[in-house]
């Protein structure tokens, strides 16, 4: 049994949990959380949460800064934009980064959406 409870659906589960570290920026602030996930609520957050966010590739140069959708409301992103970043440790892989933009209208409800607690 989990010493901790799951940041989502706050049960106490078997297994272990996935980590994961959700930073966004709003303006000049950064929101940073860290969330325990249970394994299934850890598979709905990257299927549903995450569904804008592109997976960062150390081997890719910059290419994934052109991402084009708002990962809160999934419009055309033009202009000024806010970044999102998280970080994702799942049970017995490595570490995987994520990135999207967001509308500076979009930023607080993109952060109220990945930081659960």
């Amino acid at each position: 049994m989990a010493y901790a409870p799951c940041s989502l659906c706050l049960r106490r589960y078997t297994g272990k949990a996935s980590s994961f570290y959700p930073a966004v920026a709003a303006g000049r602030d950064f929101l940073r959380c860290k969330l325990r996930l249970c394994p299934p609520c850890a598979a709905h957050f990257l299927a549903d949460r995450m569904r804008n966010f592109r997976r960062v590739d150390p081997d890719d140069s910059l290419r994934f800064l052109l991402a084009d959708s708002c990962a809160s409301c999934a419009a055309e992103v033009q202009g000024d934009a806010n970044a999102a970043f998280v970080t994702v440790y799942l049970p017995g892989e490595e570490r995987v980064d994520y990135f999207a933009l967001a509308h500076g209208a979009c930023a607080a409800e993109l952060a109220r959406q990945l930081c659960v607690t």
